[in-house]
């Protein structure tokens, strides 16, 4: 057996190993979504590297999520949302405006949003978009 042989044996070897684990960013992203957590990309990367279930894929170009940690992280989120307070995606679909919308209009200060927990999620105060325009801008 040659060494390009042996290298791909091992990558082999390592691939089956690890993809009960590990998950792919669209993935991750879905399951953020099936549990009910709003999270961008960025954001999940971001809470990955904090948290250390992230890493680089075999090609080394991709991210891959731990699943285990990924769900921790999922389930810590996901119950530290106060009573009255709902997610922004939960705001961008009530408002029928895309959650970049909802963004833009919390740093405007019309939409009062707080970011509650140590994973720092926005939550919107429900009670506050009775009164928001729900057109897009």
């Amino acid at each position: 057996m040659n060494y390009g042989e042996n290298v791909k044996r091992r990558m082999m070897k390592t691939k089956k190993q690890t993809n009960n684990t590990w998950i792919p960013v669209s993935q991750a992203l879905q399951l953020c979504e099936d549990q009910g957590l709003s999270v961008t990309s960025p954001g999940l990367v971001y809470a990955g590297k904090q948290r250390k279930f992230i890493r680089k894929s075999l090609d080394g170009f991709h991210w891959e999520f731990q699943k285990e940690g990924l769900l921790e992280y999922i389930t810590e989120a996901v119950k530290e949302a106060p009573p009255g307070w709902i997610t922004i995606r939960e705001a961008a679909e009530i408002m029928g405006v895309s959650i970049g919308t909802v963004y833009n209009r919390i740093n405007s200060g019309e939409i009062k949003a707080k970011q509650f927990g140590r994973n720092r999620l926005y939550y919107v105060d429900e009670s506050i978009l009775q009164g928001v325009n729900h057109e897009k801008k």
